[in-house]
């Protein structure tokens, strides 16, 4: 049996029409599939959602065509010049915060930032702007901020070659912004915004302890 990501043959998908989707869906789940180039903008527009003010393309999301979204997660990544492009990233994150929580504000919308280690010596003052940042992205009160955010701190030894690899820094991350209570902040989120007999499994792992109820699911295929 062969390991890795899953694959779509690409001579199957150019025979259904109009796309692949729709037959290859329950291949949809693992991570990574390779397609064809027609089905692989197909992909992207189903990482589409409309916001409040414009469409935006997330990276990590649960969804179902009978419930909608209930989880998008966006990913940004920054690995120089910290200190010239933080405002940026602070700005755009912001927008895309109140532009998704405005039109979803029941889905766990989270951010989920990637920084290289180096600016821990290079430029100090911008990992503590850093984070506060992931502090400020978050929601206090009126929707518009992210109901979670992470910081995720990654290096690697240079030169780079084949045999690189990367590393995640955990310790210099604060407990309040580092990726466990990201997820953790994620999954209570989905639990609390969703009837008790939904995600059943889920919440029996949670709460370390079985549930007394039935999941209640639909037969329809999940995105």
């Amino acid at each position: 049996m062969r390991s890795g990501p899953a694959r779509l043959d690409p001579a199957s998908c150019r025979a259904t029409s109009p796309c692949c989707l729709r037959s290859c869906r329950p291949s949809l789940r693992p991570t990574y599939v390779s397609v064809c180039r027609r089905c692989r903008a197909s992909l992207r527009r189903l990482r589409e959602f409309w916001g409040r003010a414009y469409d935006k393309q997330v990276d990590v999301l649960i969804a179902r065509w009978d419930r909608g979204p209930e989880l998008l997660v966006s990913t940004k990544g920054q690995l120089s010049a910290f200190a010239k492009n933080l405002p940026n990233r602070f700005e755009e994150a912001y927008g895309d915060a109140g532009n998704l929580r405005s039109r979803y504000p029941l889905a766990a919308v989270g951010f989920i930032f990637v920084q290289r280690a180096t600016v821990l010596t290079q430029e100090p003052e911008s990992f503590e702007r850093t984070v506060d940042m992931m502090r400020k992205l978050r929601d206090v009160g009126p929707g518009n901020g992210y109901t979670a955010t992470g910081l995720v701190l990654v290096d690697w030894d240079e030169p780079v070659t084949e045999a690189t690899q990367v590393r995640v820094e955990r310790y210099p991350v604060p407990a309040d912004v580092a990726a466990p209570q990201f997820l953790t902040a994620l999954v209570d989120t989905v639990l609390a915004m969703t009837p008790v007999q939904h995600h059943v499994a889920v919440r029996t792992l949670r709460e370390r302890r079985v549930l007394p109820i039935i999941e209640d699911d639909s037969p329809a295929a999940d995105v």
